[in-house]
């Protein structure tokens, strides 16, 4: 939730600290996006840049951090089910 205290956002907002929870790191990301839309206008195009460009980050993190961590983590732990090893085995 992006809707912090006020004076945690000045702080994010003037570099002071940086995001240790996911709160602030909501905020964070949503200040960019409506820093965004404050610059180019609240139009169809620009809501959908902003949109477009945060699903490509997400994905983009997503597929370089999240997914090797998983694999790391199903290699040490082991597999849920003999579906996780199928599902290996098939690449």
């Amino acid at each position: 939730m992006p809707y912090i205290a006020k004076t945690t956002r000045k702080a994010l907002d003037d570099r002071e600290i940086l995001p240790v929870v996911s709160g602030s790191l909501n905020y964070c990301i949503t200040k960019l996006a409506h820093d965004y839309v404050n610059r180019h206008g609240l139009c169809y195009q620009t809501l959908n840049e902003v949109y477009g460009a945060m699903l490509a980050a997400a994905a983009e993190f997503y597929r370089a951090v999240v997914v090797p961590y998983e694999d790391k983590k199903r290699r040490e732990n082991g597999p849920i089910s003999l579906l996780d090893e199928v599902m290996e085995q098939q690449g």
